[in-house]
């Protein structure tokens, strides 16, 4: 309970605020590779995350999220707590620097006041509580002004402290049958989960001391995707599973057994692993994205990464031809281009690769190609020219193909066209005849012997 109480003194002043819940997520710098401002935005414009918290007022990452709408919580660091809780006059040049004169270009949302101030400086709460009323009023004098209770929630944490006593489907928001729910005794309300267990906490604290119309806002959540020997449960199919339900139940407006129906806004903890982490190997796997932003596992935060795929659907514009090479290739293409073509995401470790060339230079159609591949396998094409290697053969004849192969063969598109129209292609009867035949020195030579 002590460290929940430390948490608990984590308040915000906030510029503005937003009605709705959100899913948002905290974004670290201690990446021996940090991807520059410019691909932490396009990261955060492709998975449309739209509520950011930083952990270091980076000016660089401020300017770029200058126009993007997204909402930005700054952090005044714990190491600058002691000169603001001093001086008002520090306080005011402090918010006249990193929040001033960046809004509204950038949409400065909230001010994080330090950062698990007591764990870190237990005798720092005086100066604490006085760097708050500081910034509070240096906010005031420019008209921004707005507060809300902030804390960390951590079930991860709470788990691996417990002894055995909370179980790993609690933490993980795991369904559990009715006998095996927490209930409180003072108020007979039933818990599935842990995370909801200490929001409520936060609220039962609040209302013991008479605020009751304060917002709350959970800063940091999550679950780390990797550990050692020592935490064996901080695994990837753990940290996926926590990080999904916790999305489902934010947007859900589930909200808790003490306030059902209002959800509390969350941010998740974080963007990208963070190599640089003083500590243990759990300490540097909460990302989401490694820093080349290749996902550490398939989730997104809003859906707006996922891939439609109804135009694969039979009677669809891309359901011919109904083979697993030229869906997954629409569905890599599609993927690639709604991540904003963000290094790292369009290759899926290795499993697709990045083409050069144009296809429409090449005019292969979905709907005639496997026809094609028939045509260049048995014609006197291959026999004429020998353009194909054994291996290269073995590939067409098993639908292994890539725009590469098609120009080893120096084939165009009119010879494409052309051997299509020769071999008696269904797809261009009536539209063409024999006249309209266009071969290059090579398929002309092959044909004219065929």
């Amino acid at each position: 309970m002590v460290a929940f109480l430390l948490l608990l003194l984590l308040l915000v002043s906030a510029v503005s605020g937003d009605e709705d819940s959100f899913i948002g997520v905290n974004i670290g710098t201690d990446i021996s590779d940090m991807p520059s401002p410019t691909e932490v935005v396009a990261i955060l414009k492709a998975q449309g995350i739209r509520h950011v918290r930083l952990y270091h007022a980076d000016r660089a990452i401020l300017l770029a999220l200058a126009n993007t709408g997204i909402r930005v919580t700054v952090p005044v660091p714990n190491d600058q707590l002691l000169g603001i809780g001093q001086s008002n006059a520090t306080a005011a040049i402090w918010v006249a620097r990193n929040i001033v004169s960046l809004a509204p270009a950038t949409n400065i949302t909230a001010i994080a006041v330090g950062s698990e101030v007591l764990n870190a400086l237990p005798n720092a709460g005086p100066i604490l509580v006085s760097a708050l009323k500081f910034i509070h009023s240096a906010l005031v004098s420019s008209n921004l002004d707005r507060s809300y209770l902030m804390l960390n929630v951590y079930p991860y944490y709470d788990y691996m402290q417990s002894n055995g006593k909370i179980p790993l489907d609690y933490a993980l928001f795991r369904p559990l049958p009715p006998n095996k729910e927490a209930v409180d005794a003072n108020t007979l309300l039933h818990y599935t989960n842990v995370f909801d267990a200490v929001v409520d906490a936060a609220y039962f604290a609040m209302s013991y001391l008479n605020f009751t119309d304060i917002p709350l806002v959970v800063m940091e959540s999550g679950w780390p995707s990797k550990g050692d020997s020592s935490e064996p449960d901080a695994i990837v199919d753990n940290a996926n599973t926590y990080n999904s339900n916790l999305i489902k139940l934010v947007l859900n407006k589930t909200g808790t057994p003490k306030h059902p129906r209002i959800a509390v806004s969350t941010y998740i903890d974080e963007l990208y692993n963070e190599d640089l982490r003083t500590g243990s190997d759990p300490e540097k796997n909460w990302g989401l994205f490694d820093a080349n932003g290749i996902p550490v596992y398939t989730m997104h935060l809003t859906g707006a990464g996922e891939v439609d795929c109804s135009p694969l659907l039979r009677g669809h514009p891309c359901y011919d031809t109904d083979n697993v090479v030229s869906h997954s290739a629409y569905a890599f293409n599609t993927y690639c281009q709604r991540m904003a073509k963000y290094p790292g995401t369009c290759d899926l470790k290795g499993v697709a690769s990045i083409a050069t060339t144009d296809p429409m230079q090449v005019m292969v159609r979905v709907d005639f190609l496997e026809e094609l591949i028939s045509v260049l396998t048995t014609s006197k094409y291959i026999e004429k020219t020998g353009s194909l290697s054994p291996l290269e053969h073995s590939q067409l004849s098993s639908g292994l193909y890539s725009l590469d192969l098609f120009e080893d063969l120096n084939l165009n598109k009119d010879d494409i066209l052309s051997l299509l129209l020769f071999n008696g292609s269904p797809s261009f009867h009536g539209r063409w005849d024999r006249s309209h035949l266009h071969f290059s020195s090579p398929v002309r030579e092959a044909v004219a012997e065929a």
